[in-house]
């Protein structure tokens, strides 16, 4: 998996808007021929930008309005701080944001914005691998109802994000600093002390993290429903046995990479998290049929398996699994 991937299709923009907020869109300023804005419920506009290049910052901050409750934008790297500084001024009730891929927004705008956005609930602002601490800070000082965070791909942030959000954010449910790298055991768990009904965590591609996070996790993870802990490579068999003895509602598992892993480890999931619904076990090289098997036929709700580059897992054993029980999706 590429942390940094660039993708140039598409730029979305999602205004849940009153209908009576569009009047003038596409009048006295019509939109770039770029621009596509379609109304797609009552309640709702999307507007998507066919070619980024030809559009501006002023082409977004003219659909910006006091109502404005969610703005996505996707790969909107050629954007600019004006987008932060527009949203603090017109839409204090702003709730939702989605940057991807926006070029690494200054810790000055990130704190105007989120003084002038403090309704926010949810922010991601994945692969800014220039993004700072100090930006994070900012946002869990000021936006005390967040929620749901995704910092994923932002390279340059430390344990001192994460103990920001965790001192200052009381209601997190959801939590990434996937690609993290510089995020250590000391900032997860200060986060797992303080947020212990954490239904989703993140933290894939986090190589530094030990069994000092693992066994906080099956301490304070009960609630967890969402865990991503791909190629946390030291993670052993005895920290997923204790995890899955005491999270028993995981629902989602994404454990990829994580190669020192054995059947044992995936026996224990099946005898305590039976709903599971979609498991990741590609590239765990110790891993063989019987695991599999164990998965797939006891854990009634699993619909997802990933078992590529698993070199003990036989062809035949995956053919089975999908003639017996074709609503699971094997890749």
């Amino acid at each position: 998996m590429i942390c940094f991937l660039r993708l140039s299709v598409f730029v979305f923009i999602i205004l849940s808007l009153n209908l009576s907020c569009l009047s003038g869109v596409g009048e006295e300023d019509p939109a770039p021929e770029a621009l596509i804005v379609g109304i797609t419920d009552p309640h709702a506009v999307e507007a998507r930008f066919m070619d980024q290049e030809s559009v501006m910052d002023q082409d977004i901050v003219k659909l910006m309005h006091p109502e404005l409750r969610e703005l996505s934008i996707l790969w909107g790297y050629h954007l600019t701080d004006t987008i932060l500084l527009s949203l603090a001024q017109h839409c204090k009730h702003l709730q939702k944001l989605r940057l991807l891929d926006f070029h690494a927004p200054s810790c000055e705008s990130i704190k105007v914005f989120a003084e002038g956005c403090p309704e926010l609930k949810y922010i991601d602002i994945s692969n800014c691998y220039e993004l700072q601490d100090a930006a994070v800070e900012a946002l869990a000082k000021n936006c005390k109802n967040l929620r749901k965070v995704n910092f994923w791909g932002c390279s340059d942030l430390t344990d001192q994000a994460l103990i920001a959000l965790a001192q200052n954010a009381l209601d997190l449910e959801s939590v990434s600093f996937a690609c993290c790298h510089r995020v250590t055991d000391f900032g997860v768990l200060e986060l797992l002390e303080r947020h212990p009904t954490l239904t989703k965590l993140d933290l894939s591609y986090c190589r530094h993290l030990t069994y000092a996070t693992f066994n906080a996790l099956a301490k304070y993870g009960s609630k967890l429903k969402k865990l991503d802990l791909s190629y946390c490579v030291r993670l052993l068999d005895a920290d997923l046995i204790a995890l899955a003895r005491h999270c028993p509602g995981l629902q989602e598992l994404r454990i990829r990479g994580c190669v020192q892993l054995t059947d044992s480890a995936i026996m224990a999931l099946v005898q305590n998290c039976k709903g599971l619904q979609r498991v990741d076990v590609a590239s765990c090289l110790n891993l063989t049929d019987v695991a599999v098997l164990a998965l797939a036929w006891h854990c009634k709700d699993l619909t997802e398996l990933s078992l590529n580059h698993c070199p003990r897992i036989t062809p035949a054993v995956k053919r089975e699994i999908e003639e017996r029980n074709p609503k699971i999706d094997i890749y």
